[in-house]
This record gives structure tokens, sequence and C-alpha cells, in this order.
């Protein structure tokens, strides 16, 4: 992410980066905390303390979307691939 000549700030433990300093200590906060992580990705095993940065992740890493249920007794968490 580029914004107006904003000096880049790199995330010491993975490939991310922002123009805010607030975006990197949130990233921090949410994905590198010490505390266990709790929600894994079924594509590639990287483990976030959110569920929130988890679909985050697949979605943009992953390339993969939420589908919504059709009715109530389908389950909620069902993700497709999305077509390139």
């Amino acid at each position: 992410m580029h914004n107006l000549g904003r000096e880049e700030l790199y995330c010491v433990h993975c490939d991310f980066s922002t123009s805010f300093r607030y975006n990197l200590e949130g990233h921090l906060r949410s994905v590198h905390a010490d505390r266990d992580p709790l929600f894994g990705c079924s594509e590639c095993g990287v483990m976030f303390n959110k569920v929130e940065t988890l679909r985050w992740h697949e979605e943009k890493d992953h390339k993969k979307i939420k589908r919504e249920p059709v009715d109530e007794e389908e389950e909620e968490d069902e993700w497709i691939d999305v077509e390139e």
C-alpha cells in the first residue's frame, strides 16, 4: 500500500506493510499477539487470533469469498474459490 509519499512500514514477522503506524500496531496486536492463535487457515495453516483476520487472509491470499447460506439449516461458514 502506497500513500502520497508516506514512508512504508513493514511487519518484522510477515510480509504485511502499511503507510500508517496505527495499521501496523493493529496488525501486530491482532496477528502476532503473545496469545495462542485460535483460527487456522485451511489452505496454508497460518494461524490468527481473530476470525475476521482469518477471513481477510482467505479473501486476500487465497481468493476465497464467504458464501451466504441458502436456508437456515445450511452451514454458515462455507467458502468458495473465486474464479480468476
